[in-house]
C-alpha cells in the first residue's frame, strides 16, 4: 500500500492539492496528515484526519511511503521543517497540480507546484522549492533550493534567485536581476536592482479601510455590522460563560477571548467551565490557535480529547530567528507569553512548554532535574541541534538554566538563558514567618499601585482590570475548588501542579554554570531579595547580564510593561545570536 504523508496542517490549500493530484494519479493507496501541534491532532482537514506528530514517520516504510513538506510560512520554517523529517529517511514526493505546465521545465526533487501556475520554458527550478497559485516563473529563470514564491508572484525572464529566497504575494521581480540567497521580497514589492544575500524588500503598505477602535473597558466593536451574534445553542452557552468569568455584557462569534481582557488564569477557569457544561476536556493552549467564539466552539463541537500530551507548545511558528524557548512559571501553563510573543518580532519563532499534569492525567514531575529532563527531550525533537535560546518566568527561569545545564551535558551549545524576575530562593534565604508574608503583602500592593501611577489614565484601566481579573480568578479557582478530595477535584488539575511546582522549587539547588545568562529584574525588590543580581552572582560566575527594568515587581509580562521586556529581551538575542554566529 502507497502511502503519502502530508507534513504540516496549517495549509489546507497543500491538502487540496495532493488530493488532487492523486485523483488523476493515482500515486497513493491513502494519504496521511501529520502536525506537531498535539491541539490539532484528531482535527481533520478536508475529510482527511490529523493523525498524529512528525514522529510517526519513523514507522513509515521508505519503499512504499512519500512524504512532503507542506510548512511554507517562510523559507527559514520549512527549512526546519525540512531537516525535521528527513531525518525518518522516507523520500520526499514532487507535487504538481495537472493543470501546469512543465514541458521546458527543469524542476528538482521535492517540488510542490500549487494550480493555474506558469512556468515559461528554459526555467530551472532546484530542490525543495514551492510554487504557489498563480505565481509566474518566466523564461530562463533559475530558482535556488527551498525558494518560496508565494500566490500571484510574477518573476520576470532571466532572474536568478539564491537558495532560500521568499517572494511575497503579488510581487515583482523585474527581468535579469540576482536575489541572493536567504533574501525576503515582501508583499506587492517591484524589485528593480539586484538584491544582496539576506535582504529584505519592503512591498507597498497595506491601505487601512475601516478601522476599529476598541476601548480597553468593553471592547465592543465600533460598528454593529462587525458584532455578530453567537448562532448556535453551544455558541450561546459558551458565550454566556464568557461573559460570566470575564464581566462583559456581550460577546460575539468573532469576539477574542484575550482582547475581551481574559488572562492564563481566566482561561483555566473557562476550560473547567467548559469540561463541566459540556463534558469535552480541552487543552488550555487551544486559545493561542483559536482565541475567537467560533474557533473554540468548533473544537467543542468535536468533542476533542487529547490522549497524546506533550509539553512543547508553539505559540508562534515561523520566522528566520532560531526558536525562543520560554518555560512556564509555577501554576503551569504557558499562556501568560502571548502577549509577550507578540511584541517579539514576526521573524521570532517562539514555543512554550507546559507542566505535565495540566491534563487531569496525575503525571507530575517533582524536581526541576526532571522536568528539565522532559522539555529537554522534547525540544531536541523540534531541533536537534544548537544553539539552543531558553527562558522564562520565575520558576521557569530556574527550569530553564537547569536544562542549559543538560544540553551543555550533552555537548549542545545554549547561546542564551533569559530569566525574567527569577529569584534564586536558595541565596540568603528569608525566613518563612507570619510577619514576612505580611509585608510581601503589603509590599505588592504598594508595587501595583506604583505601576498603575505610572502610566495614563487608559493603561491604568487596562492594567488594573488585568490585575483584579487575575487575582478574581485565582480566587474563584481556589474557592471552587476548596474541600473536594480525590476525584472531586479532577477538574481542577493547575492546582495539584502548582503545589508541586513550588515544592520542586523550593527543593532544587542550582549548580554553577559559566554560559550567558541575563536576569530580567524590576527595579525594586521584596523584603530579603535585595541582592543586585537576584541571587545569581555566585551561581553565574561568567557571563551574567542583569537588565533592571523601570517597572515594579509582578508586571513585566503586563501590557503596557510587557513591551519595553520585549525590547529588552530582543536586543539579548540578537546579540546572543550574532555571537553565536561568529
Amino acid at each position: 500500500m502507497k502511502t503519502l504523508y502530508l507534513c504540516g496542517a496549517g495549509n489546507p490549500e497543500g491538502v487540496r492539492l495532493a488530493l488532487t493530484v492523486n485523483s488523476v494519479h493515482k500515486r497513493w493507496d491513502r494519504i496521511v496528515i501529520l502536525d506537531d501541534d498535539v491541539s490539532k491532532h484528531g482535527q481533520q482537514i478536508l475529510g482527511i484526519e490529523i493523525a498524529g506528530a512528525f514522529s510517526l514517520l519513523q514507522d513509515a516504510n521508505p519503499a512504499t511511503a512519500e512524504v512532503s513538506n507542506m510548512v511554507a510560512r517562510t523559507a527559514t520554517g520549512r527549512q526546519v521543517a525540512y531537516h525535521k523529517i528527513e531525518q525518518y529517511g522516507v523520500p520526499f514526493a514532487t507535487l504538481i497540480a495537472p493543470d501546469v505546465d512543465i514541458q521546458g521545465v527543469d524542476l528538482g526533487s521535492n517540488i510542490t507546484v500549487y494550480r493555474n501556475s506558469l512556468f515559461c520554458a528554459n526555467a530551472t527550478v532546484g530542490d525543495g522549492s514551492i510554487i504557489f497559485a498563480g505565481a509566474i516563473i518566466g523564461h530562463g529563470c533559475r530558482l535556488g533550493k527551498g525558494c518560496i514564491v508565494a500566490p500571484g508572484a510574477v518573476i520576470n525572464a532571466r532572474v536568478e534567485l539564491g537558495d532560500g529566497v521568499y517572494v511575497g504575494t503579488n510581487a515583482s521581480i523585474m527581468p535579469e536581476l540576482k536575489i541572493g540567497h536567504g533574501s525576503v521580497i515582501g508583499a506587492n514589492s517591484a524589485v528593480v536592482q539586484d538584491v544582496p544575500a539576506g535582504a529584505s524588500v519592503m512591498g507597498v503598505p497595506a491601505q487601512i479601510l475601516m478601522q476599529r477602535v476598541e476601548t480597553p473597558a468593553t471592547h465592543q466593536h465600533s460598528d454593529q455590522e462587525a458584532f455578530e451574534l453567537p448562532s448556535t445553542e453551544i455558541e450561546r452557552k459558551l458565550a454566556a460563560l464568557w461573559m460570566k468569568i470575564l464581566n462583559v455584557k456581550r460577546v460575539g462569534r468573532n469576539d477574542d477571548f484575550f482582547l475581551l481582557g481574559g488572562t492564563s488564569i481566566d482561561a483555566v477557569n473557562l476550560f473547567v467551565e467548559i469540561e463541566q457544561a459540556f463534558q469535552v476536556r480541552l487543552p488550555l493552549p487551544i486559545l493561542l490557535q483559536a482565541p475567537t467564539l467560533r474557533q473554540l466552539t468548533s473544537f467543542i463541537q468535536e468533542g476533542v480529547q487529547k490522549p497524546d500530551w506533550s509539553s512543547l507548545v508553539p505559540i508562534r511558528e515561523g520566522g528566520d530567528r532560531p526558536p525562543l524557548f520560554l518555560v512556564h512559571g509555577a501554576e503551569g501553563n504557558i499562556l501568560l507569553y502571548r502577549e509577550l510573543t507578540n511584541y517579539l518580532g514576526e521573524d521570532q519563532p517562539v514555543y512554550g512548554l507546559q507542566s505535565q499534569g495540566l491534563d487531569g492525567s496525575g503525571r507530575l514531575l517533582a524536581t526541576v532535574e526532571e522536568m528539565a529532563s522532559c522539555y529537554v527531550r522534547e525540544i531536541r525533537g523540534l531541533q536537534s541541534k544548537g544553539p539552543y535560546f531558553l527562558g522564562g518566568y520565575c520558576l521557569g527561569g530556574i527550569i530553564a538554566l537547569e536544562m542549559a545545564q543538560q544540553l551543555r551535558a550533552e555537548g549542545e551549545e545554549v547561546a542564551l538563558v533569559g530569566m525574567i524576575e527569577t529569584y534564586n530562593v536558595h541565596f540568603n534565604p528569608t525566613p518563612r514567618s507570619h510577619l514576612v508574608s505580611l509585608v510581601h503583602l503589603l509590599q505588592n500592593v504598594g508595587y501595583h499601585l506604583g505601576n498603575l501611577l505610572s502610566l495614563g489614565m487608559s493603561d491604568r484601566l487596562r492594567f488594573l482590570k488585568k490585575k483584579l481579573s487575575v487575582e478574581k480568578g485565582r480566587l474563584a479557582l481556589r474557592f471552587a475548588s476548596w474541600g473536594r478530595k480525590g476525584e472531586e477535584r479532577m477538574p481542577y488539575p493547575h492546582l495539584a501542579v502548582t503545589e508541586a511546582n513550588e515544592q520542586a522549587a523550593t527543593e532544587y539547588i542550582p549548580r554553577e554554570y559559566s554560559g550567558r545568562v541575563v536576569v530580567f529584574r524590576p527595579k525594586v525588590h521584596f523584603l530579603g531579595q535585595n541582592d543586585a543580581t537576584f541571587g545569581w552572582g555566585e551561581v553565574v560566575r561568567e557571563g551574567l547580564s542583569v537588565c533592571s527594568l523601570p517597572i515594579y515587581p509582578k508586571a513585566m509580562l503586563v501590557e503596557p510593561f510587557v513591551q519595553s521586556l520585549a525590547e529588552e529581551i530582543n536586543r539579548y538575542l540578537g546579540q546572543a545570536l550574532t555571537s553565536a554566529e561568529q
